[in-house]
C-alpha cells in the first residue's frame, strides 16, 4: 500500500507492536491506485519504503516515530509529508489547504522546498493573494536565478496590476536567462505594447 502514501493525504500510525496503519475513519475519496473508496476501512495496514517518492523526505520521520512506538509501547501518529498533501489537496480542489500544506513542506522538507515556494505563489495567486504570490516568486528567484516560471508570473500580476515598466523589468530578467523562450519573447511583445 506504499503506493497509496502518494494520493492520500492521510496520517500514518505507528503501534506499539510496530505496525504501521493508515487511518482511513473519516476517508471518503476514490484513489487512483485502488479505485473505490477506502472510507469501509477503519485502520489499514501498509508497509513504508524509504527510497522513493515520499519516502525520501517522510522515512526518517516515520523511522523515529516507529522506534518510539515500540520503545514506549505507545501509538504514535505522523503527518503525510506537506509536499505530497499540498499535490492531493491541490487536485482535490481545495486550494488554502494545498497552499498551507505547500508552506508547511517549506520549511519542513529542504528536497521540495523551492517547487514547495513555487506551488505556494501559484495558489496565492489563484487564491487572490498576490502580495504573497510576488513574495514567494522572489524567493524561488534567489534560490534559482533565472526561474522563467517565476519571473513570468511575476510579470503578469505586475502587468494586470497596470505597473508595465515592472513586469517589463521581469520579463527582461526571464528573456536574459532564457533568450530562445517563445514565451518570454510573447511576453515580451505583449509588455513593450503597453510600455511604449
Amino acid at each position: 500500500l506504499f503506493q497509496t502514501l502518494h494520493y492520500i493525504a492521510q496520517p500514518l500510525i505507528v503501534d506499539g507492536s510496530g505496525m504501521l496503519y493508515l487511518d482511513n475513519a473519516s476517508l471518503a475519496v476514490t484513489t487512483r491506485t485502488f479505485g473505490p473508496t477506502l472510507d469501509k476501512w477503519r485502520r489499514t495496514p501498509c508497509i513504508f519504503h524509504g527510497n522513493a517518492g515520499d519516502g525520501k523526505d517522510y522515512f526518517e520521520t516515520i523511522s523515529a516515530a516507529w522506534t518510539s512506538a515500540i520503545r514506549d509501547k505507545s501509538v504514535v501518529t505522523v503527518d503525510p509529508p506537506g509536499y505530497s498533501t499540498g499535490i492531493v489537496l491541490f487536485e482535490m480542489g481545495d486550494l488554502p489547504g494545498a497552499r498551507a500544506n505547500f508552506e508547511r513542506s517549506i520549511k519542513e522538507e529542504p528536497r521540495n522546498a523551492l517547487e514547495s515556494m513555487y506551488n505556494y505563489a501559484v495558489l496565492s495567486n489563484q487564491l487572490g493573494d498576490n502580495d504573497a504570490a510576488l513574495s514567494a516568486y522572489d524567493e524561488c528567484v534567489k534560490a534559482k536565478p533565472g526561474h522563467i516560471d517565476a519571473l513570468l508570473n511575476s510579470a503578469n500580476i505586475y502587468f494586470t496590476r497596470g505597473d508595465h515598466d515592472t513586469a517589463k523589468r521581469y520579463v527582461e530578467i526571464a528573456l536574459s536567462a532564457h533568450p530562445d523562450s517563445a514565451l518570454a519573447k510573447h511576453y515580451y511583445a505583449v509588455v513593450m505594447e503597453k510600455v511604449q
